[in-house]
């Protein structure tokens, strides 16, 4: 059974087939497969685009997108930007400490983020009883999986206050899980982005 904590997938910076290093905004296709193997159940493999039309046929990828490869940057520069932006920073320490009682502000902050632009939902898809969004970050292609806990109406709001108010403070993240877990019988979040922007194949 595949574990259900998911961590960050960071980009890789070359071909999975050919080893040849991707430039600045070349194409290129990232693919998450399933592995029970792995920590958390996916390995991820970045292509170059001959290199998936090559093997694409072969493939049976969990998920799969195109995207623009970008050159990381500087050590110094992006620890400046996790500092300024707060949401950002505090999804990836909770992604990080793996708690299971903040799946669901994890969930917020990926919504707050995708409205910011900072994430990009590429994909949502199920895994058993499972709902998870693919999210890739904007800037640096590195994939965040966050499973949907599909939170009543009255629930989204009580987080988001949570949320607002740890952002705020910055204080350590509250248990706030534990009311969504007094019902199983919780309703779908309404959409709150454009359906995912899974790339079709090339032809």
């Amino acid at each position: 059974m595949i574990n259900q904590e998911w961590k960050i997938k960071t980009r890789a910076h070359a071909c999975c087939v050919s080893g040849q290093p991707f430039v600045e905004d070349e194409p290129f296709f990232t693919a998450l497969f399933e592995d029970e193997g792995e920590e958390d159940g996916f390995i991820r493999r970045d292509y170059s685009v001959a290199a998936w039309k090559q093997e694409r046929a072969g493939l049976r990828p969990f998920s799969h997108w195109r995207s623009l490869y970008e050159p990381p940057r500087t050590e110094p520069a992006r620890r400046e930007v996790v500092e300024r932006e707060g949401a950002e920073a505090l999804l990836r320490r909770l992604i990080e400490e793996d708690a299971p009682l903040t799946e669901n502000t994890r969930f917020i902050l990926a919504l707050m983020l995708e409205r910011k632009k900072n994430l990009r939902e590429t994909d949502s898809r199920s895994l058993g009883t499972a709902r998870l969004r693919i999210y890739e970050h904007a800037k640096t292609g590195e994939v965040f999986i966050i499973r949907d806990p599909l939170l009543r109406l009255d629930q989204l709001e009580s987080i988001q206050r949570e949320v607002s108010d740890m952002l705020a403070s910055r204080s350590a993240p509250p248990a706030t899980a534990a009311a969504a877990e007094e019902s199983p019988a919780a309703v779908e979040t309404p959409p709150t982005a454009a359906p995912p922007a899974t790339a079709a194949d090339p032809a």
